[in-house]
């Protein structure tokens, strides 16, 4: 999950004393339009890599608020976990892909054996892991994070100053 935070913005907005007069619809709209082209080099990054098995993970590549208990000006970006009501998205699997898969330890043919979590018998250890990390989270947002930060301050200052002038 890749998370923006534009320096000064929260404390500007309280300074001013304009926390409720500015159009949060509008700064969700420059959100927007700043994390598009993230949300599309992150689609392409994992077809490059090779992901698109079913297509769920990319589908699920999307710029949202997680939980409305967070500030409006905190978004994400990145895949979208499945809740309990929607089965569909197809994100739950991203943090393997990111971060890879290590081997654990395999009981010897016919010696080891797992009862309830504690291991009994002859277990062997792999290094490495089953599945690599790709970091195309990490990939995409240092290939973006330049043009996004800009976009999106320069964005929410004119949101601002539009404000401030009506």
């Amino acid at each position: 999950m890749i998370k923006y935070r534009i320096e000064g913005i929260e404390e500007a907005v309280k300074k001013l004393g304009i926390e409720n007069l500015i159009d949060r619809q509008k700064m969700d709209a420059v959100v927007e339009d700043a994390t598009r082209p993230l949300v599309a080099k992150i689609k392409e990054n994992y077809l490059s890599k090779g992901h698109k098995i079913t297509g769920n993970l990319i589908n699920s590549i999307q710029a949202f608020r997680r939980r409305k208990k967070d500030n409006w000006f905190t978004y994400y970006v990145g895949p979208k976990y499945a809740g309990r009501n929607n089965l569909e998205m197809g994100g739950n699997h991203a943090h393997f892909l990111e971060y890879g898969v290590p081997f654990s330890s395999y009981a010897v043919k016919g010696q080891g054996k797992s009862i309830r979590g504690r291991k009994y018998g002859k277990f062997v250890q792999k290094t490495g892991f089953r599945i690599n990390p790709t970091g195309v989270l990490r990939l995409s947002k240092d290939q973006m994070e330049a043009s996004i930060i800009k976009q999106l301050g320069e964005g929410f200052t004119k949101v601002i100053i539009d404000k401030a002038n009506k």
